[in-house]
């Protein structure tokens, strides 16, 4: 059973969908499977980072490359999440 090994969040859509594209580009065998990255959408307000909105994208266990997945989500402007 897969685990989560990160969260990351996107103030904006814009940067999400940019982002979910690369990663359909770069890593489309992960891309589809959410045991691997999980691509969860509108996540609501975040107070940490005092957002009114966010879109999270959580990296599994079962990731391929959970590194180079990272490097593209932070390359489009999302931040680590530490729940």
């Amino acid at each position: 059973m897969a685990t989560r090994r990160s969260t990351y969040l996107f103030q904006t859509e814009q940067d999400y969908e940019d982002a979910k594209n690369h990663i359909y580009r770069e890593m489309y065998s992960d891309y589809n499977d959410s045991d691997k990255i999980w691509f969860r959408g509108f996540d609501g307000r975040c107070g940490r980072f005092d957002w009114e909105n966010s879109y999270r994208v959580e990296i599994w266990s079962d990731c391929s490359d959970p590194v180079k997945v990272a490097s593209i989500l932070r390359e489009h402007f999302g931040r680590y999440y530490d729940e």
